[in-house]
């Protein structure tokens, strides 16, 4: 909203802000929230591989 005199009260200003904060935010987080668990996976993956590996080598002998 705009005031009648043209002006825009701090308030509308501050929740102008805080949307373009949270758009920011919230694009980050989605970005974050996509890429953690595919790289903790690709980890988990690994050190689970890695221990199979181990434990079929101990079995084989």
């Amino acid at each position: 909203m705009v005031k009648p005199d043209g002006t825009i009260p701090p308030s509308e200003f501050v929740i102008k802000v805080m949307l373009v904060n949270w758009v920011v935010n919230a694009d980050f987080y989605l970005l974050a929230s996509y890429s953690l668990p595919v790289y903790m996976n690709y980890n988990i993956n690994l050190q689970w591989n890695e221990q199979r590996a181990v434990s079929t080598d101990n079995f084989m002998k």
